[in-house]
């Protein structure tokens, strides 16, 4: 079974972010193999599948304040996976000042100041992936769906059912990967059955796809940039 695997980027990092600071915080899990973290599940369900193409929708992250480097690490780590192999669709990141409410109780989100006070504060908003993802596999689909036998989407976001919902109406197998422990009905309705499936992203899938460092491929090959330098860990990470 040939499966196309499409990965909503920030989706899958801080639902696992989240994840894993609630479960097991001192987890080093960012370095990860996708590929790798797809096929765990994957083959838990479709037992003969062969992932025969990734996807990764995301966007550059902008710097939020100096010296922050953020975005140099998402970027090391989006090279590497376009090494090996993995098809990296970028949307847009913004960046705005806007006006809000000023709250109380931060918890609570209906705690506003008696005087209703505003204050600037940053908002920063990923632009493009969910459209991205969505286009990509319906128009997989349409246009080139003998090439293929079933689609992989890794995401808790429902804005996608709607585009999985079809697929699975008209008997494409559609797998759902959630990254969030509690997977959305939406994206993971009771009583699916096959070839459809649902399943979360375990924190063990995590630990078994964490890359080398330096990062190598299938042979045991230290992969290297452009300039000769290897792929390795960011130390935050």
């Amino acid at each position: 079974m040939r499966v196309r695997a499409y990965v909503d980027g920030f989706n899958f990092y801080y639902r696992t972010k989240a994840h894993v600071a609630a479960s097991e915080p001192d987890l080093r899990w960012r370095w990860v193999d996708i590929a790798r973290l797809v096929r765990l599940p994957v083959v838990r369900h479709w037992p003969k599948a062969s992932l025969e193409h990734i996807y990764y929708f995301t966007a550059p992250v902008r710097m939020r304040f100096p010296g922050d480097g953020a975005g140099d690490r998402q970027e090391r780590y989006l090279r590497l996976l376009a090494a090996l192999g993995v098809d990296v669709i970028r949307g847009q990141f913004r960046l705005d000042a806007v006006r809000a409410l000023l709250l109380t109780n931060p918890d609570d989100p209906r705690s506003i100041t008696p005087d209703r006070a505003r204050v600037a504060v940053q908002r920063s908003e990923e632009k493009g992936s969910d459209v991205n993802l969505a286009t990509q596999l319906l128009v997989d689909y349409f246009t080139n769906r003998d090439a293929f036998d079933g689609s992989v989407v890794i995401s808790n976001d429902s804005d996608l059912a709607r585009p999985v919902s079809y697929l699975r109406a008209v008997g494409w197998p559609v797998g759902v990967v959630s990254p969030d422990p509690a997977p959305t009905t939406k994206l993971s309705p009771a009583g699916l059955v096959g070839p459809h499936f649902s399943c979360r992203i375990e924190l063990e899938d995590l630990r078994i796809a964490q890359m080398t460092d330096p990062a190598t491929d299938g042979d045991g090959r230290i992969i290297r940039n452009r300039k000769g330098m290897p792929y390795r860990k960011p130390d935050a990470w």
